[in-house]
């Protein structure tokens, strides 16, 4: 038996396994995402609602006179969130893990003539959920599934010239109905839902 010969036959062998190997659907996730359209904080559009709030004018004509006086300086970024997936077992369509987020948002408010700030804000999320998932669809390179968490969130929030920050814990939720990721081991994830994670979340994570 030529050297040719041998390498072909091993080749043959081992051509199952890693063929197995690339079919293997690993069961533990871990993945880092941002979401939009939170029920903590909503998403300020640019509007003058953040205005109409403190001043408490619902006059529409005095929130205009009002804000265009004074320079809005609201920043809120997205929510930033690290998870981690069990699944069950290979064959099985259920998982379960946690997630951990964290949403800010602050600003503060000038009078445009004098630049003296008037008004400053600060308001902060960060909530632990323990999540239940429902597999739709679960293939080596691509998964489709739903998602259930229920768990708690410290808010601290500061308003105006306080010198002491404000805090609480409320139970909090998100219900991520239709959810896609792509890719094997590294992947990238789109979600739908509703709740303290967002309307649209887009994330990236690795499979172990």
């Amino acid at each position: 038996m030529n050297l040719k010969s041998m390498a072909a036959g091993l080749a043959l062998c081992l051509l199952p396994g890693i063929a197995g190997a690339q079919d293997e659907i690993p069961t533990h996730e871990i993945m880092v995402s941002v979401g939009t359209g939170t029920t903590n904080l909503g998403w300020d559009t640019g509007n003058n609602y953040d205005a109409a709030y403190w001043t408490r004018y619902e006059d529409p004509l005095l929130n205009y006179r009002w804000s265009s006086v004074y320079d809005k300086g609201t920043v809120q970024l997205p929510c930033f969130g690290l998870s981690y997936r069990n699944d069950f077992g290979r064959k099985h369509r259920l998982a379960y893990g946690f997630n951990v987020a964290y949403e800010p948002k602050h600003g503060s408010w000038k009078h445009r003539l004098t630049d003296e700030t008037v008004y400053r804000m600060k308001d902060n999320y960060l909530s632990v959920l323990p999540m239940v998932r429902l597999y739709y669809k679960r293939r080596p390179g691509f998964r489709m599934y739903g998602e259930l968490g229920v768990g708690g969130a410290l808010n601290v929030w500061q308003n105006g010239g306080e010198p002491d920050s404000h805090g609480r814990v409320l139970l909090t939720g998100q219900l991520t109905y239709l959810g896609f990721q792509w890719g094997h081991r590294l992947f990238g994830s789109v979600e739908l839902g509703f709740g303290c994670l967002g309307l649209l979340r887009v994330g990236t994570g690795y499979r172990f």
